[in-house]
């Protein structure tokens, strides 16, 4: 009987805490856990304070964006000028920009429902910067072209070094399947 109880008592208690978890985020309210990088979190107020140092990379990398500088220039200016990065050290990539763009906590908001609104936190970069700056993607995420598209030779050239990148196929007898014929196996270079 007490184990009956206390299973209605455990599902009582995951639903206030959902339901004080989405009142919190409904007024704006930082929900804990890490803070966001150019931002420390004051435990006595409850709340995101920007931080001067990382909080002024910040402002530096959405105004940079905002001046038509591409990701991977921004990316070569932090790592030339050693600013330390979200991960600690000085390790800057493309993916660290375009998150760190993409994330509405910089211009004061907060997702609620598919929507943003007003957080209780000072913003560290005016909401138009924050529009303005956003990365825009080639393609919906999941929507992968299929690696066959590579398989003409010359057709893709590399970013870095100019050259033509092609595709190989082979059938490989290590994962040979029931009726002996192997995978076929692509390699790019």
């Amino acid at each position: 009987m007490e184990g009956g109880f206390s299973a209605v008592e455990m599902r009582t208690l995951k639903k206030r805490i959902l339901e004080g978890r989405e009142m919190a985020r409904s007024k704006g309210r930082w929900l804990g856990g890490p803070s966001p990088f150019g931002y420390d979190y004051d435990k006595n107020r409850k709340l995101l304070i920007p931080n001067p140092e990382t909080g002024e990379i910040i402002r530096t990398i959405f105004r940079q964006r905002v001046k038509g500088k591409s990701i991977d220039e921004i990316v070569r200016m932090a790592r030339d000028r050693r600013w330390p990065s979200t991960g600690g050290g000085c390790n800057w990539w493309n993916n660290t920009v375009f998150r760190l763009l993409r994330k509405p906590v910089y211009a004061g908001l907060v997702r609620h429902n598919g929507e943003l609104i007003k957080a209780v936190w000072e913003p560290l970069v005016d909401r138009a910067i924050w529009e303005a700056a956003q990365p825009v993607r080639v393609r919906a995420a999941g929507n992968r072209q299929s690696s066959l598209l590579l398989t003409g030779r010359g057709r893709v050239r590399c970013g870095y070094c100019g050259s033509t990148v092609n595709c190989v196929t082979s059938v490989g007898k290590k994962h040979a399947n029931d009726e002996g014929r192997g995978r076929t196996i692509r390699y790019y270079h």
